[in-house]
């Protein structure tokens, strides 16, 4: 096996010559058969030396897509933007399954050496795009995106907003601290306390009308966007607590607020991607593409012209709504780009930058690896206690009636609900509500909102309640 160079930012490099080296012959006579080369088909070394003299020659290595197909498919970006390009079979598997056309398969990638499979000493196979050919790729798929922005030189009379968004969560658990927060039978801020702290926060925010809002978190359905992602953020780290008694309380020992401010934005923003990202399952792509896109000021319309085919509509979100709200303001609220907005006389265009914290937390020790697809994650727990699967044959089925009825079944989807009733008859059966809700937990797609966690320990209370006043009874 040839030795792997060492790069220097302490990596390693993974060369062409030594994927070759270590790749079958299957592998190469794939490639030369798709070249057309003239060398021996039974000769490793043969094939080797053209393959390698071929890359040379054509330092593009022939790239054959259109420019629009660079736009259109996903996969061109995502294998460019790979940080390692080491991809699991199963890694390698999905993205090829996932992807929306059928311009490029696995097979024809491998074909065309972009892609070169390697089984390693324990039997398992990985796929190894070659840093020679995932530079040039980069390099291809950035300048077709570009040539379609439009840029904007710096303007030093720009006013640069700063974020704030530390200082207002500083701000949120300093109130809890001096004030006893109140909580509704559903675990959320009574109105005119949330009123008072929204109304201390530097962006301006109003309390949500009641409407169908879920999927960017525990609380977002009770809660405006910012500020749902300060409150979500306090209660998974372990800042705040919401006790049984209806009072949420801070842990004023946390380590968290022993931190600096680089280390506290950090975790804040490491945050928001792993809870956007399960709707937004490409959001670290989008993300790896903003640091080369928006180097400049950019007009945010052209942006999202080049990236809309990486996005989905969600619910009642669409596309645009994805990009502009979930996206390009969150990333505004979090400091991670700056956002400036010139009017014309016809029309008014927005245009943002990537900060430099934003370049510094996105070029750092941020994990932008898209997540792995779960092939599962097809059930849905939403506000108002129903649960949907898209998928009749999910694992969870049977275990879904413990707790929940079946509402509706049909051959694409199944709903259920949770009733209280329900929750007593399946803790009178002898089910464990907190290992059903925490293997629930790990089967939905998306966070269980709030409201449900919290009442169904209030139902499961109520259980244990009347369980000890029968047996005192008795």
């Amino acid at each position: 096996m040839t030795e792997n160079h060492t790069s220097p930012k302490g990596g390693v490099d993974v060369r062409l010559a030594d994927c070759l080296v270590q790749a079958d012959i299957h592998t190469l006579q794939a490639i030369a058969r798709h070249y057309q080369f003239s060398c021996a088909l039974y000769s490793k070394n043969e094939m080797i030396q053209e393959i390698l003299h071929h890359f040379r020659i054509n330092p593009q290595f022939q790239l054959e897509q259109t420019a629009q197909e660079y736009l259109q498919n996903p996969i061109y970006a995502r294998l460019a933007l790979h940080k390692t390009g080491f991809f699991a079979k199963e890694e390698i598997q999905a993205m090829f399954q996932s992807n929306p056309t059928d311009s490029l398969d696995l097979q024809e990638a491998i074909s065309r050496g972009w892609l070169i499979p390697i089984r390693k000493y324990n039997g398992d196979t990985i796929y190894v795009l070659p840093d020679e050919l995932r530079e040039h790729l980069l390099y291809s798929v950035i300048d077709q995106m570009r040539e379609k922005l439009v840029f904007h030189e710096d303007d030093e009379n720009i006013s640069l907003d700063k974020t704030s968004v530390l200082s207002d969560l500083h701000t949120f658990l300093q109130y809890t601290e001096r004030h006893q927060v109140q909580l509704t039978v559903n675990g959320s801020i009574y109105k005119r306390q949330l009123t008072q702290i929204l109304e201390l926060m530097s962006t301006p925010e109003e309390i949500p009308v009641e409407s169908w809002r879920f999927g960017y978190g525990r609380r977002f359905h009770d809660y405006p966007d910012r500020f749902a992602l300060l409150y979500d953020f306090s209660y998974f780290t372990g800042l705040l607590e919401e006790q049984e008694v209806g009072q949420l309380i801070i842990n004023s020992s946390h380590p968290w607020l022993q931190k600096g401010n680089h280390e506290q934005l950090q975790s804040l923003f490491e945050f928001y991607i792993r809870s956007y990202r399960r709707p937004l399952p490409r959001l670290p792509l989008i993300l790896s593409l903003l640091i080369h896109l928006s180097e400049s000021w950019v007009r945010e319309d052209t942006v999202y012209e080049v990236i809309q085919h990486f996005l989905s509509d969600f619910y009642f979100d669409s596309k645009e709504q994805v990009w502009k709200q979930r996206i390009l303001q969150m990333l505004h609220y979090l400091g991670i780009v700056h956002l400036h907005q010139e009017t014309f006389s016809d029309s008014i265009h927005n245009w943002f930058q990537m900060s430099k914290l934003g370049l510094q937390l996105l070029l750092g020790d941020i994990k932008l690896s898209e997540e792995k697809i779960r092939p599962n994650a097809t059930l849905h727990v939403h506000p108002n206690f129903e649960i949907v699967i898209s998928s009749p044959t999910h694992p969870f089925f049977v275990e879904l009636g413990r707790f929940a009825e079946m509402m509706e079944s049909t051959e694409s989807y199944l709903r259920f609900r949770i009733t209280e009733q329900r929750v007593q008859d399946g803790l009178a059966a002898g089910y464990s509500l907190s290992d059903w809700l925490e293997r629930l937990s790990k089967q939905t797609a998306l966070a269980i909102p709030g409201n449900v966690e919290r009442t169904l320990q209030k139902w499961s209370n109520r259980g244990i309640q009347k369980e000890v006043k029968s047996l005192i009874e008795d």
